[in-house]
């Protein structure tokens, strides 16, 4: 006869990290699941979830990082958020599912010079940002519609599929919380991008502002994806001044093994000329698309007079993108 075969046992590790005064916060955590009994027929593993946050004040790192392993169910989450000490605060968040062993990687800080492509690794969601960053280079496109040399956050985001053929969906997000002049036109800049394999199945790029879907972007070919995310500006829209809460999102569902996506990007508000458009976020997304098209007729005008002449690269609102100079 056969022996009896039994579920493994759950797992839980949660990891919590403060800093402050300069001092940097590091989370660790690390939950195992446990295989089930023995005997002929297969047992399941149990179901583990690891979690770490971890906080910094002032000019210390805030890093997190959360690994699932052996387990056949639960997810790894981190969490890292740093506060500058005078208001303005950044935050970068990141969750695999289980599929096989799962990593949460998250970074942030304030005065850095910008992050490269982070690589990307089986299993693993990666989420850095920068605040108030310092000593960095954008990309032309990018550089021409900022119009000048300073963002408010720079960051990067990694995912790659660690599954054996099932679908997995994974996350990335980072969060920038600022004052703005009033009428500040919200601009995200996409600079570079990464992928391995097929890329993925689908993504979607989501932008809040205050909690308010602003912009979204919904991707299910890796070609579109790897043009969406080189040298790309997109207009948000205008916000109406006072502080204000920008959330990126990122999701990416994957089946193929040896796949994954990666990207990095800047955001910053640009305070527009008089007769630009008033402010429209939180209109939803058709007051962002007729926003944007006022924006467009603003700037063609603003090309044509001689101390400013063309350089603005493109727009993107919704699913649609607007002509560039060299469409013109």
């Amino acid at each position: 006869m056969g022996g009896t075969v039994g579920n493994g046992g759950n797992a839980t590790s949660t990891a919590t990290a403060n800093a402050s005064g300069g001092n940097s916060a590091t989370a660790l955590s690390n939950a195992t699941g446990r295989a089930g009994g023995s005997g002929p027929n297969n047992s399941t593993a149990g179901t583990a979830n690891a979690t770490s946050s971890a906080t910094a004040a002032g000019s210390g790192q805030a890093s997190a990082q959360a690994v699932v392993s052996g387990a056949s169910a639960g997810a790894a989450t981190a969490t890292s958020t740093s506060n500058s000490g005078a208001g303005p605060s950044v935050s970068a968040s990141a969750s695999a599912p289980v599929g096989g062993n799962a990593t949460a990687k998250t970074l942030s800080y304030f005065g850095g010079s910008g992050f490269g492509l982070p690589g990307i690794t089986a299993g693993t969601s990666i989420s850095d940002v920068t605040g108030q960053p310092r000593h960095f280079s954008l990309t032309p496109n990018v550089l021409a519609a900022f119009g000048h040399g300073t963002v408010d956050a720079l960051g990067a985001m990694s995912i790659g599929y660690g599954g054996n053929g099932q679908s997995l969906t994974y996350q990335t997000t980072a969060s920038f919380q600022f004052a703005h002049p009033a009428n500040s036109d919200f601009l995200l800049g996409l600079m570079s991008q990464g992928s391995l394999g097929t890329g993925f199945d689908s993504a979607t790029l989501e932008v809040f502002v205050n909690s308010m879907l602003a912009y979204e972007q919904s991707l299910t070919s890796l070609a579109d994806a790897q043009a969406f995310f080189t040298d790309n500006p997109i207009d948000i829209g205008f916000g109406p001044g006072g502080p204000a809460d920008v959330k990126l999102v990122f999701d990416l569902t994957a089946s193929q093994v040896s796949s994954g996506f990666e990207f990095t990007y800047a955001f910053d508000p640009v305070e527009p000329l008089s007769g630009v458009p008033g402010p429209v976020v939180g209109a939803g997304l058709p007051g962002l698309i007729l926003a944007s098209g006022g924006l467009l007729g603003w700037w063609r005008r603003r090309q044509r007079t001689p101390e400013h002449p063309p350089h603005f690269a493109h727009v993107v609102c919704g699913s649609q993108r607007l002509p560039s100079n060299r469409d013109l």
